[in-house]
C-alpha cells in the first residue's frame, strides 16, 4: 500500500525529474509532484449533468434541484461499539458494492462494478478528492519519461534509467520527445530519450541531485506503506519483474515465467547472477528463490497492513497473515530450487503480474535478516522487533542495516544532511543504468526563489513554478524557452474529515486542540451528519485553494473530483448492466459519471482538471437540512459556530495562504455563526507529520479537518484504491477519517 503525503515544497525537487520521466512522488508538494502518469492531464469522465446551478444565492434543495434527506443518525454511545457504527453509518452502501465487485473475476464487470461502489463511497462525503500530482509549470533537466512508466507499484521511483542533463531542456525539446514516446508506444519499438539529448547537444549527468525533507522511518521494505519510505528504498531492490519507460513488464530477477492453464499457478526462472550487496558495496551472496519466500513470509508477519493487498490472491496468505493457519509452509509460495520460484494464487487474478512490481513480493535475504535479531512467525517477530538491544534490522537512519539487490546500495542516510546512493559495481544489468549517484539534500523549502537558483544552476533536477517563481521565470526568459506542464498522475490527494476524533493532544505541541469539552463534543455530532460534511464539501472552492500553490494559470489542471484515476482503466469489451450497455474502451471515470448521475443526481463532475464539486448553492441546501437535523433534539445546538480545527504547516507560505482561502470559503458560503475554522499552525514539519500522515491509526490523527495524504494504487485494479476504505483496520486510510 502506498500512501502519499502532500505538503513540503521542498520534496518537488527531490521528485520534480519524475514529472518528466513519469515516476512516484512522496512527500510531494502542493504545487505537484512526480507520481506516474497516465499519459493525459484530462478525461472526458461522462456527461458530468449538474442539476443545480454552479453558485447563486442558495436557498431550499428543490430550487438547486437535488433530494436532500434527514441524516440518519449514528450510535457513538458505546465506546466498544463506536467506530463498527460510525463506519457502517458512513460506508455501508459502499461496503456492500465494494463486495460484490471483488467477487467478479472478469475485469471488464469488476471496473463496472466498481464505479458503482465508487459513486457510493464519494456520496458518502467522509472525504473530498482535491489534487493529483503534476499539472504545473516546471523546468527541469530530465529527459521525458525516461524512468520505468507504470500507474501502479513502485517502479515508477526508481532512478537507474534516469536520464538528467547537464543544462535545462527545453519545452520544445520535451515536446518532441513526448511524440517520440508516443510513436514508440504505439508500434512497440524503442524510446531512447539519451540518444535524442545527446543528438541535441547536451552532456548527460550520471549524478542525480535532488532535496528531502525527512528520511524514511524504516529501511524495512516489508515494514512500511509509506511512499516517503519506499520511495527510498526501492532504489536498492530488484523484484521479479519491472516496466519499461513504455510500460511494459519485464524480465528483472526473474529471467522467465509461465502459467499454467488454470492460469493460477505462476512459475518464475530466476536469473543465476542477481547478487546482494552490503552498504559499502561489498557482496554478500546469492539472489535465490527462497528470498522471495522469505520476504512475502515476513511481510505477512510485519502486520503493516501490506498484507491485506494479497488477502484472496496467493493461496494460504489470507489465513496465515490472520492467525488462522501458522504453518507458513501452507500459503502459496514455494523455492522448488534455488532458481524457481512457484506461486499459487486462490483464484484468477488478471492483474496479478503488476502486483509483483510492489513490497508484498519483494526479496528479503533471510540470514542476513536473522543475523541482524529478526525473527519469523508473527508472534516471534513482534517479541523480535520489540527487543531493541538486539533486533538491528531495518533501522532509520542505519544503511549498513539492510542488503541491496539493486542498481543502487546506500552509503548515508543523516536526518539533517544527506541520503547518498552509489551504484552497484557488479549490478547485473549495469548496461541499462544511467545514473551511477545519488544525492538527497536536506532543505525545509523555506527559501524557494534559491531554490529555483539552484535548479538553474543544476544543483538539483527541477522545481515546479508556483506564481513568484513563474515570473521569476519569466522575467529571466526560462518559462518562454524551458517551461513546461507536468503531466498529471494517479496518486490522489483529498481532504478527509476525522469522524471519530478520539486525539485532541498532539504530543504537547502547537497543535493541541484548544477546544472546550462541550466543544469536542458538538463538533463529533456535526462531523457524523452527512448533509453538514456535504455542506462542508460543496462550499470547498478548490481551485482557488490549489491556485495558491500551483499558480493561477494552471490552478484547474491538477484538480481531482473522484477517488481512483478517471483513466487508470478503461472496459476491455461491452459491458450490459441493468438495461445499460458500457462500451468497450470506456473509461472508468465515464463509469463512475454515470452512476453518479443515475444515483446521485448528478452532485459531482468526475473528470480531472475541474472542480466538480464546488457548489454553494448545494452547500447552503445541504447546511438548512444539516441545522434542521441537529436542532431536532437540542433546539441550541447553533447558539454557537461548530468550531473545525485544521492543522497546518505554517513554515511554508503556500500553506498558510490555503489554510485561510479554505477558512474564508467555508464562513462565507456556510456563516460563521454556524461554522467556525480554527487553523492550528506548526513550523515544525515534524510535528505536523505526527499528528497525521505517520499516524498507525485512527485514534492517533489530531485533527477535525486535514488535506496532506493521497494514494496511489500498488497493482493495476480499481480495488487498489478502494481497499483503503475497508472496515475493520484492513482499509488503510480509514485512519485519515479517524476510524481503526
Amino acid at each position: 500500500m502506498k500512501k502519499n503525503t502532500k505538503i513540503s515544497l521542498v520534496s518537488l525537487i527531490a521528485v520534480l525529474s519524475l514529472c518528466g520521466c513519469g515516476g512516484t512522488s512522496s512527500g510531494t508538494t502542493s504545487s505537484a509532484g512526480g507520481n506516474t502518469t497516465s499519459g493525459t492531464t484530462s478525461e472526458n469522465g461522462g456527461s458530468g449533468v449538474n442539476s443545480g446551478a454552479t453558485s447563486g444565492n442558495g436557498g431550499s434543495s428543490s430550487e438547486v434541484g437535488i433530494n436532500i434527506l434527514p441524516a440518519v443518525d449514528i450510535d457513538i454511545s458505546d465506546e466498544n461499539d463506536a467506530e463498527d457504527n460510525v463506519y457502517d453509518g458512513v460506508f455501508g452502501e459502499y461496503i456492500k458494492l465494494y463486495e460484490k465487485a471483488q467477487e467478479l473475476s472478469d475485469c471488464s464487470e469488476r471496473y463496472v462494478a466498481f464505479a458503482k461502489a465508487e459513486a457510493a463511497l464519494l456520496d458518502s462525503a467522509a472525504f473530498v478528492p482535491t489534487t493529483t500530482d503534476g499539472g504545473s509549470y516546471a523546468i527541469t533537466h530530465a529527459a521525458f519519461r525516461s524512468l520505468p512508466y507504470s500507474q501502479s507499484g513502485y517502479d515508477s521511483s526508481k532512478l537507474k534509467t534516469a536520464v538528467i542533463s547537464k543544462k535545462l531542456v527545453t519545452r520544445a525539446e520535451r515536446d518532441e520527445m513526448e511524440v517520440l514516446w508516443n510513436e514508440a508506444k504505439e508500434k512497440d519499438t524503442k524510446y531512447d530519450p539519451a540518444a535524442y539529448l545527446i543528438s541535441k547537444g547536451h552532456e548527460l549527468d550520471t549524478t542525480y541531485k535532488a532535496t528531502f525533507s525527512s528520511i524514511p522511518a524504516t529501511l524495512d521494505i516489508h515494514d512500511t506503506s509509506l511512499a516517503s519510505d519506499t520511495d527510498y528504498l526501492v532504489q536498492g531492490i530488484d523484484g521479479l519483474v519491472e516496466y519499461d519507460n513504455l510500460g511494459n513488464i519485464k524480465p528483472a530477477i526473474a529471467e522467465s515465467w509461465e502459467v499454467d492453464n488454470t492460469k493460477t499457478v505462476y512459475t518464475f526462472h530466476l536469473r543465476n547472477d542477481a547478487k546482494w550487496y552490503r552498504s559499502d558495496g561489498t557482496v554478500y551472496g546469492e539472489v535465490t528463490a527462497q528470498d522471495f519466500v522469505d520476504g512475502f513470509r515476513h511481510m505477512l508477519d510485519t502486520k503493516s497492513g501490506l498484507g491485506d493487498l494479497i488477502k484472496g490472491v496467493v493461496k494460504g496468505a489470507k489465513r496465515y497473515g490472520s492467525g488462522k493457519e501458522l504453518n507458513f509452509n501452507k500459503v502459496g509460495m514455494k523455492a522448488t530450487d534455488a532458481h524457481t520460484l512457484v506461486i499459487t494464487l486462490e483464484k484468477e487474478v488478471p492483474y496479478f503480474l503488476s502486483m509483483l512490481t510492489y513490497s508484498p513480493f519483494a526479496p528479503l535475504n533471510g540470514t542476513f535478516f536473522l543475523n541482524q535479531g529478526g525473527a519469523f512467525g508473527v508472534s516471534e517477530f513482534k517479541t523480535a522487533k520489540g527487543n531493541t538491544a538486539t533486533y538491528k534490522y531495518g533501522i532509520k537512519g542505519k544503511p549498513e542495516s539492510i542488503l541491496y539487490n539493486g542498481a543502487f546500495h546506500c552509503t548515508r542516510m543523516d536526518d539533517t544532511s544527506s541520503i547518498i546512493y552509489e551504484a552497484n559495481n557488479g549490478y547485473y544489468n549495469s548496461s541499462a543504468v544511467k545514473i551511477k549517484r545519488i544525492e538527497y539534500v536536506y532543505n525545509d523549502g523555506s527559501n524557494i526563489t534559491q531554490l529555483y537558483r539552484d535548479v538553474v544552476d543544476n544543483k538539483y533536477v527541477g522545481i515546479a513554478l508556483n506564481d513568484d517563481l513563474l515570473q521569476l521565470a519569466k522575467d529571466d526568459g526560462r518559462f518562454k524557452n524551458n517551461a513546461y506542464v507536468s503531466k498529471t498522475g494517479s496518486t490522489t490527494y483529498f481532504l478527509g474529515y476525522n469522524l471519530y476524533r478520539t486525539c485532541f493532544d498532539a504530543a504537547g505541541t502547537d497543535l493541541d486542540s484548544k477546544k472546550s469539552s462541550d466543544e469536542k463534543n458538538k463538533t463529533q455530532l456535526a462531523m457524523l451528519n452527512k448533509n453538514f460534511r456535504k455542506a462542508l464539501s460543496f462550499a470547498f472552492d478548490k481551485r482557488t485553494w490549489n491556485a495558491f500553490s500551483s499558480g493561477n494559470d494552471l490552478a484547474d489542471a491538477s484538480l481531482r473530483n473522484m477517488y481512483t484515476s478517471p483513466t487508470f482503466v478503461s472496459l476491455e469489451k461491452d459491458v450490459t448492466v441493468d438495461g445499460t450497455t458500457f462500451k468497450s474502451g470506456t473509461t472508468y471515470g465515464e463509469l463512475v459519471q454515470h452512476y453518479i448521475d443515475t444515483n446521485y443526481q448528478g452532485t459531482i463532475k468526475c473528470a480531472d482538471a475541474q472542480d466538480g464539486t464546488y457548489n454553494p448553492s448545494f452547500a447552503k441546501a445541504y447546511m438548512a437540512q444539516a441545522v434542521n437535523d441537529l436542532t431536532k433534539d437540542n433546539p441550541n445546538f447553533f447558539s454557537t459556530p461548530v468550531k473545525i480545527e485544521i492543522i497546518n504547516y505554517s513554515a511554508q507560505e503556500s500553506s498558510i495562504n490555503q489554510a485561510n482561502a479554505y477558512k474564508r470559503q467555508i464562513e462565507e458560503i456556510l456563516g460563521s455563526d454556524k461554522v467556525r475554522i480554527e487553523i492550528l499552525n506548526t513550523q515544525t514539519l515534524s510535528d505536523f507529520y505526527s499528528a497525521s500522515y505517520y499516524a498507525n491509526f485512527g485514534n492517533e490523527v489530531c485533527y477535525d479537518l486535514y488535506w496532506g495524504s493521497g494514494w496511489g494504487p500498488d497493482f493495476a485494479d480499481p480495488s487498489s484504491y478502494l481497499s483503503t476504505f475497508l472496515y475493520d483496520g484492513e482499509g488503510y486510510m480509514t485512519k485519515v477519517v479517524g476510524l481503526y
